[in-house]
């Protein structure tokens, strides 16, 4: 981010943030103080280690995954959500491991847990707020290679992976709903099928390439699906 400062013209700021820590927040939301924004996106995440269980797991470390993961991105749209304009975005990453009908392999069950309420919290979020004209949407990036929670075998990089989301993003924008929206891997979708992270019973389709999918929650609760195939980077 910094190295595009020279070149971004005045249009980029570097508000450096703890998001763990409420005033912090609240000094932000002070700071940005007469602006208005297109897009508030929150990525914000930390893990544990992939074999630790709710068996051996600290109260310190349970609560260290569940306030960043969790109740911190969640804090930051309560305080920020004003400046995104009336037809604006409001995204939040989460994680493909938030799926409860996927989690058949076990591990990283405190991340997984983590992300699962953040989806629960948006999702309440969305029913709170069910009349206002700003796109909601919950994202997942797909399984990224070498990562916290993504090892060499992960079948997309990065690269790969950013482009789909600022697509995805870019695409649901004017939609009054709550969205789930992933990259995936051909077999992470079809794991994922019967339930992403919100999907309430409903199954997504599966396409036979690597893919940028997403279940639109409407405010009144009725779902339906929007699959696009997406060429890789480079």
């Amino acid at each position: 981010m910094h190295d595009l400062l020279p070149v971004a013209g005045g249009r980029l700021k570097i508000e450096p943030v703890d998001i763990g820590e409420p005033g912090q927040i609240l000094g932000l939301h002070d700071r940005l103080a007469g602006r208005t924004f297109d897009l508030l996106f929150v990525d914000a995440g930390v893990t544990n280690g992939p074999d630790e269980t709710v068996a051996d797991v600290t109260d310190a470390e349970f609560t260290r995954l569940m306030v960043i993961n969790a109740l911190s991105p969640m804090r930051v749209i309560e305080r920020l959500r004003e400046f995104v304009a009336a037809d604006g975005t409001i995204a939040i990453m989460s994680s493909g491991q938030g799926s409860i009908a996927n989690n058949e392999g076990g591990g990283f069950e405190i991340f997984r847990a983590s992300k699962s309420a953040l989806n629960q919290l948006m999702r309440s979020y969305a029913a709170r707020r069910r009349d206002d004209t700003r796109t909601l949407l919950l994202t997942a990036p797909g399984w990224i290679r070498n990562t916290g929670v993504g090892g060499p075998a992960a079948p997309l990089t990065i690269e790969e992976s950013i482009p789909r989301l600022v697509t995805v993003i870019g695409e649901q924008r004017g939609r009054t709903s709550s969205t789930v929206a992933a990259a995936r891997s051909p077999g992470e979708l079809s794991r994922a099928a019967s339930s992403p992270h919100l999907g309430s019973g409903h199954r997504a389709r599966t396409v036979s390439s690597v893919s940028v999918s997403a279940a639109v929650l409407s405010s009144r609760y009725r779902t339906t699906r929007a699959n696009r195939s997406a060429t890789p980077a480079g």
